[in-house]
């Protein structure tokens, strides 16, 4: 009877089975898994197209996201999320903001820059009581319809081929928590 080693010590010792044998089963094993995962890696699934770029709040009290996702009947990949405090707000007011805010002039030109021929829609969205908003001075818990005029000039300079989507978002019971499931649709006439 051959003794075959494989790995380091004793309790990788298999006795009774022909070494060749085992050997050539395990490079056949092994070239399937291999087969089976470069398979896997070159073909891919088809890439799914960025639809729109959605700019909101990253306010947890309203998972403003996951609700345009849902209103407009998006996958996750079909968004670029833009998320930050305040959310469009620093396109709005960018000298107030902090540099963490105003990165959203930066994501905005840099994907706009890109030309990507799959986006054809902005999706905006603000609401009401945003926390950031109220830090930055403004005491008015509606501010943020206020800006739109502001942002909607602001990308129509950058992106005049975009529709955009303007959405307000507000509070049923801010004490509870609860926001209206249905976003109030902004409209801001041409000049």
């Amino acid at each position: 009877m051959k003794i075959l080693k494989i790995g380091f010590g004793p309790k990788y010792t298999i006795r009774g089975v022909s070494g060749g044998i085992l050997v050539a089963v395990l490079c056949i094993v092994g070239s399937l898994g291999l087969m089976s995962l470069s398979s896997n890696i070159t073909h891919k699934k088809p890439a799914v197209e960025v639809k729109a770029i959605v700019i909101c709040c990253s306010d947890p009290r309203l998972c403003m996201y996951k609700r345009i996702r849902e209103l407009y009947g998006l996958l996750e990949e079909e968004c670029f999320p833009i998320i930050v405090p305040g959310g469009p707000d620093p396109l709005a007011n960018p000298e107030l903001m902090c540099d963490e805010c105003r990165a959203v002039k930066k994501h905005i030109d840099l994907i706009l820059g890109k030309k990507i021929s799959s986006i054809k829609t902005v999706i905006i969205a603000e609401h009401q009581n945003c926390a950031c908003i109220e830090h930055y001075g403004f005491s008015d818990p509606d501010h943020g319809k206020t800006d739109f005029p502001a942002i909607k000039e602001y990308l129509s300079q950058r992106a005049p081929q975009l529709k955009q989507e303007m959405l307000y978002y507000s509070f049923s019971n801010r004490e509870k928590g609860l926001v209206n499931p249905k976003p109030e649709f902004i409209t801001i006439a041409d000049e």
